[in-house]
């Protein structure tokens, strides 16, 4: 049967257009080889052939960006693939020798995430192949951020962490146990940057309920981002109300913030959730101390006598709620060594700031005895609790010096001279 010219020509122009496509096509082949020599190199146990793989990569990397950039390729799910794993491995030899290459090894993780992602999203019959290669590469950049953490390389086993859980974000999964490694090393590496994004990340998925938000609200703080801070913590309070480790941080974050009310009602919530926890109480105590000297510290700066009068009275009254929280601390769990300790410190600081009040009084300033008064209560109910913390801690120095300087203020000269002894005897 005769053929037309107009017939010969389309033949022509299909068998062209078909020679093109496989040509193409032979590109992520050729590519798919040279990783196949690559791997090894890189991967083989007995030992790497760092400048073999070299080799290998730059000739994988010249056949997939062909592939990559051709109309006929650049969708297929196979260059997907195999950009992924070429650019990974050209990104790990980069970390080594960061002159091999002109782009960091950043900016190849970056495309080799971005391509494992396109190919994932595209489907196909290599989807299955994506995911193994992905799982090969988060378990890789995982061990060396193990390794890096043990030799103490914080901020680089972070990055490293980071790298191996976008992996995994690649293929729709978030791995929340490998941002958190990551968080902690950049935290420990002082990248609080690094550590922030991470935490972000746990706090918006609810990570173990509020500690994703605990720990996000934490690094926020330490950059200063104090209304960040809060509103993870506020936000985290609402899903997660009994939370003490929320509350607790609110309490400080209000603390930090000037803003004594938030902090005392947070405070409260806290105690609320659980009225027998004595660490409960005895933080109580300690913020409620913050609190008091925060006052303190304001009506010494004030010139006006009105406000200083006010800021004193916030002080005796954060001062007094300190005490009834250490106190009761002590109540449920009576050998609480710590809140012995903060307690007997507490009352012993508080009684020398009354007989400083007292002492710059006016003569004849009807206040006088009663600071007095309570100057003296003070100094009794601190040497009670000091003297059961000292039986567990015979040698501490700074106790026993309070203990000497507190009976030798009420003028017991022999408990004095006794402590004093110890004192000098302790090591």
């Amino acid at each position: 049967m005769k053929r037309s010219m107009k017939q010969y020509t389309l033949i022509l122009g299909l068998m062209a257009l078909t020679a093109t496509a496989h040509g193409q096509k032979k590109n992520v082949t050729t590519a798919a080889v040279e990783y196949g020599k690559l791997r090894p190199m890189l991967l083989d146990p007995r030992g790497m052939d760092i400048e073999g793989a070299k080799k290998s990569a730059l000739v994988a990397q010249k056949f997939i960006d062909l592939a990559a950039a051709h109309p006929d390729t650049k969708e297929d799910q196979k260059m997907f693939l195999k950009k992924g794993q070429i650019y990974t491995a050209i990104a790990m030899i980069d970390k080594m020798d960061s002159s091999y290459t002109e782009a960091t090894s950043a900016d190849h993780f970056n495309t080799a995430i971005t391509a494992f992602k396109m190919g994932f999203q595209n489907g196909g019959k290599k989807t299955r192949d994506i995911e193994d290669a992905v799982r090969e590469s988060r378990a890789y950049f995982t061990r060396l951020g193990d390794m890096s953490w043990e030799a103490k390389n914080y901020g680089e086993a972070g990055e490293l962490f980071e790298y191996a859980a976008r992996y995994f974000d690649a293929i729709g999964v978030l791995d929340t146990t490998v941002i958190y490694y990551a968080g902690v090393g950049y935290e420990n590496g002082d990248n609080n940057e690094g550590a922030a994004r991470m935490y972000d990340q746990l706090a918006a998925v609810d990570y173990k309920g509020a500690r994703g938000a605990t720990l996000a609200a934490s690094i926020h703080k330490k950059l200063g981002n104090e209304e960040r801070s809060i509103a993870l913590l506020q936000g985290a309070q609402q899903k997660f109300p009994n939370d003490r480790e929320v509350l607790l941080g609110l309490v400080n974050a209000y603390i930090d913030a000037g803003n004594a009310t938030g902090a005392e009602k947070a405070l409260s919530d806290a105690i609320a959730t659980d009225p027998n926890n004595e660490k409960l109480h005895y933080n109580s105590g300690t913020i409620y101390i913050n609190l008091g000297d925060q006052a303190r510290k304001e009506a010494d700066e004030t010139e006006d006598e009105e406000i200083k009068a006010q800021k004193l009275a916030s002080c005796a009254e954060a001062y007094q709620k300190a005490e009834t929280a250490l106190t009761k601390a002590l109540e449920i769990k009576p050998d609480y060594v710590d809140a012995q300790y903060q307690l007997g410190a507490h009352l012993y600081n508080w009684a020398s700031q009354l007989r400083q009040q007292a002492a710059f009084l006016k003569v004849g300033d009807p206040r006088e005895a009663s600071l007095n008064k309570m100057t003296e209560e003070k100094t009794d109910a601190s040497i009670v609790a000091l003297e059961k913390y000292i039986e567990n801690a015979p040698n501490d120095k700074g106790i026993l010096r309070i203990l000497w300087k507190a009976y030798y203020k009420k003028g017991d000269m022999e408990k004095a001279n006794q402590y004093k002894a110890r004192l000098d005897a302790a090591k």
